[in-house]
């Protein structure tokens, strides 16, 4: 079952959590870019992350998994993350998602630590 068709059916909550950050933002919307899905997301704003607000970020869903124990959708990340991927508002996605979505296609292509896949994880 696609993430979409999770959070239609409530299976799954809109929260996104980090297995170090804890809980990192809530669902947005998704959006598809060339190849690409992307699940974009509002930013929970704390001293880990950023202290800016309203920030959006995006992420290929390949690379979100569910953890099986807590029924939590997560994703893993390193801190340079944190401070290189792209960061926008939803003023400027809505304005040109076009602009927008390229430069985080750019960013997911040039950076080889996103290359791989993840899926449904069974964690202790």
């Amino acid at each position: 079952m696609e993430l979409e068709e999770l959070l239609v059916n409530k299976l799954i909550n809109k929260s996104i959590y980090h297995p170090i950050y804890g809980e990192i933002g809530e669902i947005n919307g998704f959006q598809k870019h060339q190849d690409q899905k992307y699940i974009i997301f509002k930013e929970r704003s704390v001293a880990n992350l950023t202290e800016e607000q309203d920030v959006l970020r995006a992420i290929p869903s390949k690379l979100f998994y569910l953890h099986l124990k807590t029924n939590e959708l997560r994703v893993n990340f390193g801190p340079q993350w944190i401070s290189d991927a792209p960061k926008f508002t939803q003023e400027e996605l809505d304005k040109d998602p076009e602009k927008v979505l390229s430069k985080i296609n750019e960013y997911y292509k040039n950076n080889s630590l996103w290359q791989g896949s993840s899926s449904i994880k069974n964690q202790k």
